[in-house]
């Protein structure tokens, strides 16, 4: 639940916000300040899952966790230029919001995946 909260929050609600902020630079202001305060939980939860995913090897994936967040930095501003010098900056919330619903997928797709692992290891029980 709290990374679904963080998700939607983040990935949804902070870019909706800018986008309807309009000329506001005070808005503005506050929602870059909150979500600024945001990133720190965002890097323990991205650790908390991905250590969750293969406690038997930490140190892998706790190096799985730096090199998927750089790989998000870059396809992140790649794909937000390819965005801006084709449809214009105005248009980045919606890139980001559609990263944040693939990110919730993923979730989805996670908690799916490891419900069948138990319920396989279950019945071979």
């Amino acid at each position: 639940m709290t990374t679904m909260a963080f998700l939607v929050g983040c990935n949804i609600l902070v870019p909706l916000g800018l986008y309807f902020t309009g000329n506001s630079s005070i808005t503005t202001i506050i929602i870059v300040a909150a979500w600024g305060i945001l990133y720190a939980p965002g890097v323990l939860i991205a650790m908390s899952s991905i250590s969750s995913a293969a406690p038997e090897a930490l140190e892998f994936a706790n190096g799985l966790t730096a090199s998927f967040a750089n790989f998000g930095v870059t396809a992140g501003t790649m794909t937000g230029g390819w965005v801006i010098l084709n449809n214009g900056i105005e248009q980045i919330p919606w890139l980001a919001i559609t990263f944040g619903i693939a990110s919730i997928a993923f979730v989805f797709i996670r908690s799916f995946w490891e419900s069948r692992v138990k319920i396989t290891m279950s019945s071979e029980n």
